[in-house]
């Protein structure tokens, strides 16, 4: 069963307020100062603030794997001093030892660690590899338990799609995704349920895959309340370089919606931004329902996260920005609220959706010899594209 993010977050709340303290097995990549694993695991450890003191989530740590141990770890520190045993391999961290599943519920924390880079700037984070280990368990000891994983599923929208496939197939609840829809917003505004929305658009920084991702879901999360909600992506194009500018200067909705949004920000250095911008990008995203949506991820547009949202038949909608770079902490703290109910109830569908569309934008961006296949569609193959811009079709990318 698939749930939106109101449903999940209530049903999460409904979890935590009855029965006792769940047990949670942390799989990590690495656990060093200020890495995903600090941030979540040490909320647990530590309190939501990391200092020590209430408030904390109800479900506790249990035991702990690293894949890596880089020279400023705290894992072995933070593990010795909250009794938590850590072990060798994810089946004794699931088991803690006994042969048979011990643990109420998995975070799967796949960022951060020492691993290759593919030819399309995406960090091979084995969160798939981890994923097939935990999943392992659950077969041989013929049960299984809600798996959070963070960020998107993986680098790759088959590995991602198989995920999602294992966990309906093994019937746990899974839930993944970005902080971001639930950081705070300023000003806390939300997009009313039934909206009618023609156009939207959102800017981001950093690279195309490490924070496209968390800007794709702070899009999702607003548009996904529109009339008749998520209805799924039709295409997906990724411009880069003036191929940006020549758009923004061809297409008066995106201009407009462009430049509310960056006028929300607080870190925006002055002067022009061609000057500024170096290497632009931008996501193109034509959703199956007519919307169309435009993102933008690049390190020099500011240092925090815009989004506009407007052009509804109604009643344009206020732009609107949510901090996002500099309170990764402040983030987390939101995240862990969400999912120290016993982890979640259900694939959150906005989340395999994000994944959907960074995959398919990074091959339009930059050709790859892969042929993914999502359904019976086809991802055709970017390299027999035109250069600029590349289209890729992902029609059957529902939610």
């Amino acid at each position: 069963m698939l749930l939106n993010r109101r449903s999940f977050l209530l049903s999460a709340a409904a979890l935590r307020a009855a029965g006792e303290p769940k047990r949670i097995a942390a799989i990590v990549t690495e656990y060093r100062p200020n890495s995903h694993a600090d941030v979540i695991v040490g909320k647990y450890l530590e309190g939501y603030r990391q200092d020590g003191r209430p408030p904390q989530p109800r479900s506790r740590i249990v035991s702990l794997y690293t894949a890596q141990v880089p020279p400023n770890d705290l894992s072995r520190e933070r593990a010795q001093k909250y009794g938590v045993p850590i072990y060798p391999a994810i089946p004794e961290a699931l088991t803690l030892g006994t042969g048979r599943l011990a643990v109420d519920g998995v975070l799967l924390i796949g960022e951060h660690g020492d691993y290759p880079t593919n030819e399309k700037g995406q960090k091979l984070y084995p969160r798939y590899e981890l994923f097939m280990e935990i999943t392992d368990v659950f077969r041989k000891t013929g049960r299984a338990v809600p798996v959070f994983n963070d960020k998107h599923l993986s680098y790759s929208w088959g590995k991602a799609r198989r995920m999602v496939e294992i966990s309906r197939q093994l019937n746990f609840p899974m839930l993944a995704g970005s902080s971001v829809p639930v950081a705070y917003r300023k000003p806390q505004v939300e997009t009313p349920s039934g909206a009618r929305i023609r156009h939207a658009v959102a800017i981001g920084y950093s690279g195309l895959e490490v924070y496209g991702f968390h800007m794709l879901e702070s899009l999702q999360c607003m548009v996904e309340r529109r009339s008749k909600g998520e209805t799924g992506v039709a295409a997906v194009r990724c411009l880069e370089n003036d191929a940006v500018w020549k758009y923004l200067g061809q297409t008066p909705w995106a201009q407009k919606l462009f430049d509310q949004a960056m006028a929300r920000s607080e870190t925006r250095k002055p002067g022009p931004l061609r000057e500024q911008v170096k290497a632009p990008a931008a996501f193109l995203i034509d959703y199956r329902d007519g919307l169309k949506a435009a993102c933008s991820p690049a390190a020099s547009w500011t240092s925090r996260s815009n989004r506009d949202f407007g052009d509804t038949r109604e009643s344009p909608r206020p732009s609107w920005t949510c901090a996002t770079g500099s309170a990764r902490r402040r983030i987390s703290a939101e995240k862990s609220r969400s999912l120290c109910c016993n982890v979640g109830p259900a694939v959150l569908p906005a989340s395999p959706l994000s994944c959907g569309l960074v995959f398919p934008a990074q091959v339009s961006a930059r050709a790859s010899s892969a042929t993914p296949r999502y359904g019976n569609s086809k991802l055709t193959r970017a390299s027999t594209l035109a250069a600029s811009p590349r289209r890729l079709s992902c029609r059957n990318i529902r939610a």
